[in-house]
């Protein structure tokens, strides 16, 4: 019974007797003392050891598992004593005394694979590794690569399938292997001392080289042709896109200028979109006709006021502008050179100008806006039963029809007519009657210069709905006469439902209810509560049919 250790070999565990480790671990000092002043040292070691392992590992099997003295007396024996060469005799004994040890085993001396060349590649190496393996020249190979590429048309793929397949020779012991050449140390160490050699040799010939005054002199002309030549190339392509962009600048300019124009000039349209919210008024791009810059001046200024002086400011603000991008645009593009400095003075006075016609402008149409009128209409509705229904009428506007669901943004539409503007959509609530009827109010709003001025817009407000039977039909949308122009005019719906009564609403309304926050027991959102019916108890709305109702708990 023999004791076995345990070592680590090129990353490789192995159970070895324990005698057969000391002649392995003597060995193995030996190498490394003999090349202990050698120049990468340390990589040939590592390539000696991992030749070591690839042998011992052949030498293990299900078995046999653990490495015995005479498998590392063989392995000795093929990679060779440091001794058989270590002397003073040439390399050719040493290689003899090598190749005998290694017969006189029975080991194979040679053992020939097929790698990839990383030191003689154009691409991957592959062509002179299969070169190497067949002992042939690479050029003939390359040669027939470059035929199948061109005439057959699978050369690429085949190429690239053996870059995948093949491995790249990276130790010396593969390279070694890939040129048919025994693996021992005295080969690990001459192939390694041969590439230092010639690596030294390239570096000496550049350094040389670079070294004369015939060559620096061509280094340093070349160099500033390659200078030359960059600065000249990033010249005309700086030239090209900036002409590419000035192209851009004068379609945008004029594109933008030929709108302007339009707007400002062109016919008064009989029917537009226009986007209002909570912050005021806007364009909603879900419209489909045009916007007339003139329409909004009729919109929004006083029949006494001249609307020449907003035309002037809109022309001043927005047209001086895209001129200036189609006057830059084109001096760019044809060459012109610098821009006329009294040209840029007149645009920025001419600008300024228009900005502060803005502000004038501005703060006289705001002063319409600073009080605030209410109107209030009711009516007592009486339904057949103990159920209100509440539906959206048909009801159209001139030219288009109100949308059924709400647009983004929560922006509501406008539609002017000749003499009429159409809003949509009121907002709505629902509240507790103090009564035991049904009621409905209709709450109109409005700005102006002065209270009376504003409450005279909210009664011009228009807004109708309609009873029959039980059921309480809601027009989508408002107007107001067009010469009260547009001053915030809004409808407030508010239906009062008597305690123990319901109210049901009809799924057309959602845009109605949309982000009205009706107040209800199920804390459920505006949304939601369409198609279902309510019942006004002493706390508040409480669904009937709430079977699938999504429940949105506020928190505390």
């Amino acid at each position: 019974m023999n004791k076995t250790v345990t070592i680590n070999i090129s990353g490789i565990i192995f159970h070895i007797e324990e005698d057969a480790y000391d002649k392995l671990s003597k060995y193995l000092t030996t190498i490394k003392g003999y090349f202990r002043n050698t120049e990468g040292r340390d990589e040939i070691v590592s390539d000696i050891e991992s030749r070591i392992a690839e042998m011992l590992q052949a030498k293990v099997s299900p078995t046999k598992q653990v490495v015995m003295m005479s498998d590392v007396e063989q392995v000795i024996s093929v990679m060779g004593k440091p001794e058989d060469f270590a002397g003073e005799e040439g390399e050719e004994q040493k290689a003899e005394a090598g190749t005998g040890a290694q017969t006189e085993q029975g080991e194979t001396p040679k053992r020939h694979r097929i790698f990839r060349d990383p030191d003689d590649k154009i691409l991957g190496g592959v062509c002179s590794g299969i070169a190497h393996y067949f002992g042939i020249e690479p050029l003939w190979l390359r040669l027939a690569l470059a035929i199948s590429l061109f005439v057959f048309g699978f050369g690429f793929l085949l190429y690239i399938l053996l870059w995948i397949i093949i491995p790249q020779a990276k130790t010396t012991a593969e390279k070694l292997e890939m040129k048919g050449e025994t693996v021992n140390i005295n080969n690990i160490h001459k192939s390694f001392t041969d590439e230092m050699d010639d690596l030294k040799k390239k570096m000496q010939d550049l350094k040389n080289n670079m070294g004369s005054p015939e060559n620096k002199d061509k280094v340093r002309k070349g160099v500033g042709r390659f200078g030359a030549f960059l600065e000249e190339f990033f010249h005309m392509f700086g030239k090209v896109i900036g002409k590419f962009f000035a192209a851009i600048f004068i379609l945008i300019g004029v594109g933008l200028m030929i709108g302007l124009l339009a707007s400002v000039f062109g016919f008064h349209s009989q029917t537009f979109h226009f986007g209002i919210n909570d912050s005021g008024i806007g364009y909603n791009d879900s419209g489909s006709t045009h916007i007339s810059i003139r329409g909004l001046f009729h919109l929004f200024f006083n029949d006494g006021q001249p609307y020449l002086l907003p035309f002037i400011t809109v022309m001043l603000l927005f047209g001086v502008p895209f001129l200036m991008l189609i006057y830059h645009g084109i001096r760019i593009l044809f060459g012109l050179g610098k821009s006329n400095k009294a040209f840029r003075i007149v645009a920025a006075l001419l600008w300024s100008a228009g900005l502060i016609l803005s502000f004038y402008i501005g703060y006289g149409v705001t002063k319409q806006f600073e009080e605030k009128g209410n109107s209030k209409d009711s009516q007592v509705i009486k339904p057949a039963g103990n159920t209100l229904y509440v539906h959206l009428s048909a009801n159209t506007v001139p030219g288009n029809d109100y949308e059924s669901t709400p647009h983004k943004n929560d922006w509501h539409f406008m539609r002017l007519t000749e003499n009429e503007a159409f809003l949509g959509y009121p907002s709505f609530d629902i509240v507790a009657s103090r009564t035991d009827s049904f009621e409905i109010s209709v709450i109109s709003s409005a700005h102006g210069l002065t209270e009376k001025e504003a409450m005279t817009r909210a009664k011009d407000i228009h807004y109708s709905f309609s009873v029959h039977d039980s059921v309480l039909e809601l027009d989508p949308g408002y107007s107001f006469p067009i010469q009260d122009k547009w001053r915030l005019q809004r409808v407030h719906i508010l239906v009062k439902v008597p305690r123990n009564k319901i109210i049901s609403l009809a799924k057309n309304i959602r845009p109605l209810v949309h982000n009205s926050d009706i107040e209800n027991l199920q804390d459920t959102y505006d949304d939601d509560m369409v198609g279902r019916k309510w019942m006004m108890t002493a706390d508040g709305l409480n669904c009937v049919d709430c079977d699938g109702l999504k429940h949105h708990h506020s928190e505390p």
